[in-house]
């Protein structure tokens, strides 16, 4: 295409983002810890850490919100312990509360992952999208974490965790 036929909005930045097309990505932002260790003990599902929060604002008003998780090594400290994963989602000022799956449904017991002293350096991961209709809540997600009250890693001393969001137009 000539540079003439380039819309001007296109070459000086300024296109709005609900000028894009279905597909076209948004934004995308990541939280990543290196070298991290969380430790847990709690039967309850509890927020593995506040610094594993990653917040997003869509910026259009029916977008996908692709969430990705992935922490490199999980560890239950002592025989027969075990760790459980769900990722939990807060809106606005609301409280947190367990994403559900992308058809509606309440999310399972491992839906991060799960982790017990046959596997205790195993890897959690998650992939997921999360429908929000409002571009003035403020999203954040954040996994959660239980145990058998047992002392768990999410985080094992040398590993790493990373999350991230990308709002997908539609």
């Amino acid at each position: 295409m000539a540079l003439s036929k380039i819309p001007t909005d296109l070459v000086s930045g300024t296109l709005a983002s609900s000028q894009l097309p279905a597909g076209s990505v948004l934004q995308s932002i990541r939280t990543y810890i290196p070298e991290s260790e969380i430790e847990v003990a709690s039967t309850s599902f509890v927020e593995a850490s506040t610094a594993c929060r990653v917040a997003i604002t869509p910026k259009r008003t029916g977008s996908l919100i692709y969430v990705d998780m992935n922490c490199t090594m999980v560890h239950g400290t002592e025989t027969s312990s075990y760790l459980r994963s769900k990722m939990y989602v807060k809106v606005g000022a609301g409280s947190f509360g367990a994403m559900p799956t992308y058809n509606g449904n309440t999310p399972g017991n491992y839906h991060v992952g799960y982790s017990w002293d046959g596997n205790i350096y195993g890897p959690f991961a998650f992939g997921g999208v999360y429908e929000h209709s409002s571009t003035s809540d403020e999203l954040i997600f954040s996994p959660f974490v239980s145990t058998n009250g047992n002392n768990g890693r999410f985080t094992y001393p040398g590993s790493s965790y990373s999350i991230t969001v990308t709002e997908v137009a539609q």
